[in-house]
């Protein structure tokens, strides 16, 4: 229960008025851009932080859980030994690769890298929703959608990693903004209506 109170709740003491426990990931394998980010599909597990929640809570300030998922950006892409002993994991990605990435391939596996069909999108969406679920059930205010450092958000935004041509992509932000939109609207579908969302969104270029 204690997991991330140390780091956190110091911040709350000293009159922070916001507080985020970043870099959390709501699918079961994939999506780790870093190492040590609490998988928050489990809504037992999440239960389970709720003393430190309350702790964090107790100073009047409020608390939210950072989403994201790395989509192209993965351990399992460029972390050797993080590759080696999760084999069945995929590397998720908006697009085909930009050509930078296939000119690394020496050190990068590419083998195992798949664009994402609709339904790849939609499902991804839904477990955004469910993992917003479980941060409401254990007593968070609101969820943040993890869209810098080169997130799946990112890559859906960007017209260098998003060159579809389907619903989820386009040449205006807008268009790219599809997948970020269906999250949007599985959050606020599935939470209290004072359940707060908030995301870093790029201006239009």
């Amino acid at each position: 229960p204690r997991l991330f109170q140390p780091e956190l709740e110091p911040s709350a003491a000293g009159g922070a008025g916001l507080v985020f426990q970043g870099a959390c990931r709501g699918t079961p394998t994939g999506g780790r851009s870093a190492p040590g980010l609490s998988r928050v599909h489990d809504a037992d597990f999440v239960q389970s932080l709720r003393p430190a929640v309350d702790a964090i809570k107790s100073h009047g300030g409020l608390l939210l859980m950072q989403l994201g998922h790395g989509g192209l950006q993965t351990m399992e892409l460029w972390h050797h030994e993080y590759r080696d002993s999760h084999r069945d994991i995929e590397t998720l990605a908006v697009s085909e690769p930009p050509w930078w990435f296939k000119a690394m391939a020496p050190l990068l596996d590419l083998s195992r890298v798949r664009v994402m069909q609709d339904a790849d999108l939609i499902s991804l969406a839904r477990a955004f929703g469910r993992a917003a679920v479980n941060a409401a059930a254990g007593g968070y205010d609101g969820v943040h959608l993890a869209g810098a450092n080169g997130s799946i958000f990112q890559q859906c935004w960007s017209p260098v990693y998003n060159k579809r041509t389907d619903a989820f992509g386009g040449p205006t932000l807008r268009e790219r903004s599809a997948f970020f939109t269906l999250v949007v609207e599985e959050i606020r579908r599935a939470t209290p209506k004072d359940f707060l969302l908030t995301t870093k969104i790029p201006a239009e270029t």
